[in-house]
């Protein structure tokens, strides 16, 4: 019977897989020297804003692992008054859930840079791209 319903669960998740999609954007550069030079801009502040956005998210996981580390020692600390197990670690104190997602920051680094590449005179295309579950569509 278990076996049956794995199976079962296993065919309806292959069914409910239609293909997955990406944009992939080429990018043209601008005739002129002062474009190119424009958009060269572009790229450092892109870079900029990426790093920003790394270590936005490393300060957030290095305070989320401060304060596990604070309210382990008080757990430890009340256990032990108690004369209690401690059966926990700091790990399970810590949360990184309210750090903001590195990825949604870098994809608003990535549109800031296609609309600066542009404005500089540079063209960007977008294609949607087949990328998982492609066959026959």
């Amino acid at each position: 019977m278990h076996k049956r319903f794995l199976i079962l669960a296993l065919c309806l998740f292959a069914a409910g897989c239609g293909p997955i999609y990406d944009t992939v954007y080429s990018y043209a550069p601008p005739r002129s020297a002062e474009g190119r030079m424009c958009t060269n801009q572009c790229q450092q502040i892109s870079q900029m804003c990426e790093q920003n956005c790394s270590l936005k998210d490393d300060n957030c996981r290095a305070q989320a692992h401060q304060d596990a580390e604070r309210q382990y020692h008080d757990y430890v600390h009340e256990r032990k008054k108690k004369n209690k197990k401690i059966d926990k670690s700091v790990s399970d104190f810590e949360y990184t859930g309210h750090c903001p997602s590195s990825s949604n920051c870098e994809s608003k680094c990535n549109g800031n840079y296609r609309t600066c590449y542009s404005n500089c005179g540079g063209t960007v295309t977008s294609q949607r791209v087949c990328t998982m579950f492609c066959d026959g569509h």
